[in-house]
């Protein structure tokens, strides 16, 4: 008999998450990838995908697409991924995206979209910095 798949998860703060197959909506301009997945963490959604800053760009695109805004999402000084945010949402309770690249020993490199409302994103992602996965920066911004 063929071995059962193995369970998707995703890179959390403590380690891999248990995780759902991604949909398309979790990966905005990337679509259905395979070997994505997605799991609820800490009031976020995050998504992984195997990849880097060169997919990650497709997202940016396709998120600047909706109006968001990217600014560089720092963890003190460390530049840890890029944030999407709608320039309206003055006060912070909007959804919010925030983009980055991981790697974790034994994997190949995933790209990481994380979505909530408020901080959430940005609160999972300053954890999954301070966390198991090791962080590949953001490429300084052109121009």
């Amino acid at each position: 008999a063929p071995a059962p798949a193995p369970t998707p998860t995703v890179p959390g703060p403590a380690g891999e998450v248990p995780a759902r197959a991604a949909r398309a909506a979790d990966l905005p301009g990337l679509g259905a990838v395979p070997d994505a997945a997605a799991a609820r963490v800490a009031g976020a959604t995050l998504a992984a995908a195997p990849g880097g800053w060169g997919d990650l760009e497709r997202v940016r695109a396709a998120l600047e697409g909706r109006l968001y805004q990217g600014a560089t999402l720092l963890d003190g000084e460390r530049p840890i991924g890029v944030a999407m945010l709608y320039p309206t949402d003055i006060i912070g309770i909007g959804e919010r995206w925030v983009l980055m690249a991981v790697t974790t020993p034994g994997r190949e490199p995933r790209i990481l979209v994380i979505h909530g409302g408020g901080t959430t994103a940005t609160d999972l992602a300053a954890a999954i910095a301070r966390g198991a996965p090791i962080v590949v920066e953001p490429p300084a911004p052109s121009g």
